[in-house]
Parts: C-alpha cells; sequence; structure tokens
C-alpha cells in the first residue's frame, strides 16, 4: 500500500490524501490552500486520471474546494460522500462524475460492499451536518481516514471510532499540542461574549455555513439566554428547517436549536447582542460591508476558527479590528492519541496541522 500526501500536513489546508494498493486507487478529500500561489492538491495527473474513489468526508473549502480541478485533470472516478454532504456542495453542472451517497447504502458502523471492489465502514465525526469518517478495505489491507473529528461537540453527533483495525489511519490533529480542553475553550468564549455584551458592544461572528455557527448559536442559547441573537438568511433558514438535519444532531442540540428565532441582520445594532454570518472568511462584499457596519460601530469581531492567508480575517486579525477566539471543532495531541490507542493501527500519521 502506497500513501501520497497531496496536502495537510505541515500545513492547514489542501487536505488530500491518495492510496494506491494493487489495482485500486482512491483519494480522500481534496481541499485547497487559500492565499497560496498553488492552491490545488500535490498530486500528478497519471494518480488522479488513474483514481477510482474520491471519498469526501465534509463540505468545507479545506476539504472540497479542489474538486472541479480534479475533474480538469482528468479524474473519471466516481464520489463517495454523505447525501447532506452532496446537497451542501450541490454538483449541479459543476462535476458530472457518478455520485455514491453512502448514508443510502449503510447506517453509521454498517459496513457495506462497493461496486464489488471496496467494503467502506462510515460514522459521523461530529464535525458538521454531513460531515463523516472512512475506513475502507481493499483485499486485505484497511486504511481509516478520520476527516475533521470530534467526540465532544454539544451540537453534532459522533459515531466514535473504536475497535478498528486498519494498516494505515490518517487521523485529525489541528489543535497539535494544545492543552486546553472543549469545555475550557467553551469557558474562554463565553466569558469573553459576557464581558463585551456588559460593556453595551455588539459582538460579530464569522463562522462556517455549515458546522460551528450553529454550535455557537446552541452554546449562547443556553448560556446567555438573554443575548439577543442574530444571523443571516442562511442561518436562519438553516434553524426554521432544522428538522432536515435532525440525525446530524445530538438530542439536546436538536431540543435548543428548534426553539430559537434567531433574528435578521436589519436591526441586529440597535442593542448589544450577538450577530452571526455565515462566511467565515469574510470573502463576499456583503459580509466585509457588515464588518465594517461593526468596526464602525465599536463592535467586537471575533474569529473563532482559522483564518486562510490573505483573506478580509486574516487582514482584520493582523491589523487587529477582530480578535482571535477559538472555538473547538478538531482534536489535539492527547485527543488524537487516545483514539489511536483505542484501535488497532499498524501505521497512523497525523494531518491538519
Amino acid at each position: 500500500m502506497k500513501l501520497k500526501v497531496g496536502g495537510g500536513i505541515g500545513e492547514h489546508g489542501r487536505n488530500c490524501f491518495y492510496i494506491q494498493h494493487n489495482d485500486l486507487s482512491v483519494i480522500f478529500d481534496c481541499g485547497v490552500m487559500l492565499g497560496d500561489k498553488s492552491p490545488y492538491p500535490r498530486l500528478t495527473s497519471a494518480q488522479i486520471a488513474g483514481s477510482d474513489y474520491l471519498f469526501l468526508s465534509h463540505s468545507h473549502q479545506d476539504h472540497t474546494g479542489a474538486y472541479t480541478w480534479l475533474a480538469e485533470q482528468g479524474f473519471k472516478g466516481k464520489i463517495v460522500m454523505t447525501s447532506q454532504t452532496a446537497s451542501q456542495l450541490n454538483f449541479k453542472g459543476k462535476i458530472r462524475n457518478p455520485v455514491i451517497l453512502i448514508d443510502e447504502l449503510a447506517s453509521p458502523l454498517e459496513p457495506c460492499l462497493v461496486d464489488n471492489k471496496v467494503t467502506v465502514l462510515w460514522g459521523r465525526s461530529g464535525h458538521c451536518m454531513g460531515g463523516c469518517w472512512f475506513k475502507i478495505e481493499i483485499d486485505d489491507e484497511g486504511v481509516l481516514y478520520s476527516g475533521d473529528y470530534i467526540e465532544f461537540s454539544l451540537s453534532f453527533a459522533c459515531d466514535p471510532i473504536c475497535d478498528q483495525n486498519a494498516t494505515l489511519a490518517i487521523i485529525d490533529n489541528a489543535y497539535g499540542d494544545s492543552i486546553q480542553t472543549p469545555e475550557q475553550y467553551r469557558l474562554e468564549l463565553l466569558e469573553l461574549t459576557k464581558s463585551m455584551l456588559k460593556i453595551g458592544k455588539n459582538l460579530l461572528f464569522p463562522v462556517p455555513k455549515y458546522g460551528r455557527g450553529l454550535e455557537l448559536i446552541q452554546l449562547f442559547a443556553e448560556c446567555l439566554p438573554d443575548a439577543p441573537l442574530s444571523g443571516d438568511e442562511h442561518l436562519r433558514s438553516q434553524i426554521r428547517h432544522i428538522e432536515l438535519i435532525q440525525d446530524w444532531l445530538t438530542p439536546q442540540a436538536f431540543n435548543v436549536l428548534s426553539k430559537i428565532k434567531l433574528g435578521s441582520l436589519y436591526k441586529a445594532f440597535s442593542k448589544p447582542g450577538i450577530i452571526f454570518v455565515a462566511d467565515p472568511q469574510l470573502e463576499r462584499p456583503k459580509s466585509q460591508a457588515l464588518a465594517q457596519t461593526a468596526i464602525n460601530r465599536n463592535s467586537t469581531i471575533v474569529i473563532t476558527g482559522y483564518a486562510d492567508m490573505g483573506t478580509y480575517s486574516r487582514r482584520l486579525l493582523e491589523n487587529k479590528p477582530a480578535i482571535f477566539a477559538r472555538y473547538p471543532v478538531h482534536m489535539n495531541d492527547r485527543e488524537t492519541n487516545r483514539i489511536i490507542s483505542a484501535n488497532e493501527f499498524e501505521k497512523s500519521v497525523n494531518f491538519h496541522r
């Protein structure tokens, strides 16, 4: 079995891993590296064109942003992902490869045989709706790919990776040697938010379209019930149609989120409150205008995840109008090592750092 790292090790972004075993080749994820002169995975055209499958763990850009580029490079294989991830990516008119919706073939932790070639086991990863981990078996060899993974999410259901055997495991380790627990990160963020609200400031949170935003909304709804919550139409639509993603949520998250009425941005700055925009890098002009309004009104912009090089979010952090306060959606060394010790992997490779 051969592993080629297309990206994601020694860098934050461009997550992509190529596996070749006997006459079968697969790719796990195909992210881009924003701000890089060569943002695409480091795979050859021959490797791309010869790949049988592309497994997508979830829809975030650093895991899927290169899928049209792969097609341009000759990828003709099948794409394996969950139906929720497929709906988020909206492949129509962008790519014509056959798509296998793994959750329509098998339930979580239920092995299934795909095309009489590869046995696939999958589970929910706790990172976002649609996010999953994969274990594939080719002949007598197994590969486990965690995708972005966390077992201690407030909102998103996780099927823990345990008691698995694999020749190779590729494991999320985005937080590396950080010693803080998810609970400590949440408490720090709550204290920051309380202090800003107390002195009459608004807080603007740029968040991914799918994932961390709902967790933050749940956290503040539970712990700061008197704080007004506002969001853009994308997030408000998710809240209104929360039953469509119920299978991806913890019971507590569904109970909380199904009762929330997220206010619009129209009057978001009229009194101290918490504002969400589904654009983590603040790439869209409307998002940048909203951020400028927050700056003009002496509000606090809080970046809770990685700000890519060259993005508006990164510029705000570097020039100080924005502050960084991590919200936990990945694993650190301790958590990664716990996963490794709970399974039998001949070799493991850490990524996302």
